[in-house]
């Protein structure tokens, strides 16, 4: 073998090392934000300091979380931002296929705003309740609410063209504005947060 070679061979004996270290890091990532959504939703966004998620987690020092976050901020940052972004993502997808087509844009609809309503559901620390607190008015979270933003307007867009379904009735959903339209309908599906608050199960 050309001596050239070797280090294409090293680089290629450490691929699996440096495979495994990603996947542990980031099912590391993933056994903090499982614990900051539990102690948020028991205790509120105040009390969940390194040391109680840490504790909640299993985690034998705080070490561990800073390793990944430079503060709870951040951490509630990623947690809202994997909330939204897999619907943004989903309702341009549908949105583009949909096109101007008002029967297909009601079937994108549906589709978005079932889907939407599982994930709210079926999460088991009821994340979608993150939206609710306080700190997210604030404006180190601008970058995800202009993501909510933007869903809440392809709901918007979806049900101006679907409405033309319904054109000709009186006070139909043609007569509201789109963007107080997107506002209606992703309040209509994020039901499911206090709902699941109340009772538990949806």
């Amino acid at each position: 073998m050309a001596a050239g070679l070797a280090p294409l061979t090293h680089a290629t004996e450490s691929l699996p090392l440096q495979v495994t270290r990603s996947v542990a890091s980031e099912a590391r990532r993933a056994q903090i934000l499982d614990a900051t959504i539990a102690v948020v939703a028991e205790e509120g966004f105040a009390r969940a300091t390194f040391a109680r998620i840490a504790e909640r987690g299993g985690l034998s020092s705080t070490r561990l979380i800073s390793y990944h976050f430079a503060g709870k901020d951040d951490i509630l940052a990623e947690l809202l931002d994997r909330s939204v972004r897999p619907s943004a993502e989903l309702a341009r997808r549908l949105e583009e296929q949909a096109g101007p087509d008002p029967a297909a844009s009601a079937a994108a609809l549906y589709a978005l705003a079932a889907r939407d309503a599982e994930l709210l559901a079926r999460d088991p620390h009821n994340v979608g309740s993150l939206y609710l607190i306080p700190e997210v008015r604030d404006a180190r979270f601008d970058d995800v609410r202009a993501q909510r933003d933007a869903l809440a307007a392809a709901y918007g867009r979806l049900g101006r063209r679907a409405a033309a379904l319904a054109a000709g009735a009186d006070g139909g959903p043609e007569a509201v504005p789109e963007a107080v339209l997107g506002a209606l309908l992703i309040q209509v599906v994020e039901v499911v947060i206090p709902l699941r608050r109340s009772a538990g199960n949806v």
